[in-house]
């Protein structure tokens, strides 16, 4: 784990294999839920799936950007605590005569090159919980 008072835009601050992010605040739950709603709009993110019963939201997929890609996010909020994780994909498919290989979403993570579609999932998905809170901590693979 890796624990931050400070905002932490730049991802080389970031440990490797970072793939959750846990904003900490002093909100009950409610508030933590009402807060990812309303930040998620305010950032023209559109909301897929949400739960008040077990306080989950799930974001609509935005394209990466600079390259090829799509993200979605994914919140757990609690009382003190809001986590979030992420799903990405490279956008491409392959054909080979009648077979077609589609790209499927994976683990949204701090790894692979920065300008990656990968690297660029992580930093939005970075910037996004810094938007909820400055308090972060970052859970590794290794956890």
């Amino acid at each position: 784990m890796y624990y931050s008072d400070e905002k932490k835009t730049d991802t080389n601050a970031i440990p490797k294999k970072a793939w959750k992010i846990l904003i900490k605040n002093n909100l009950t739950a409610d508030e933590n839920f009402a807060l990812v709603g309303r930040t998620l709009a305010e950032n023209d993110f559109t909301i897929d799936t949400k739960d008040k019963e077990f306080f989950t939201i799930k974001s609509g997929t935005k394209d990466v950007g600079k390259v090829s890609g799509r993200y979605f996010f994914t919140f757990s909020v609690r009382d003190n605590v809001i986590s979030v994780t992420g799903q990405t994909n490279s956008d491409v498919s392959l054909s080979f005569g009648y077979a077609k290989s589609e790209s499927s979403f994976e683990k949204i993570a701090n790894r692979g090159a920065k300008l990656s579609y990968i690297g660029i999932s992580f930093a939005r998905m970075n910037e996004f919980a810094l938007k909820l809170g400055p308090t972060v901590e970052y859970i590794t693979a290794d956890n």
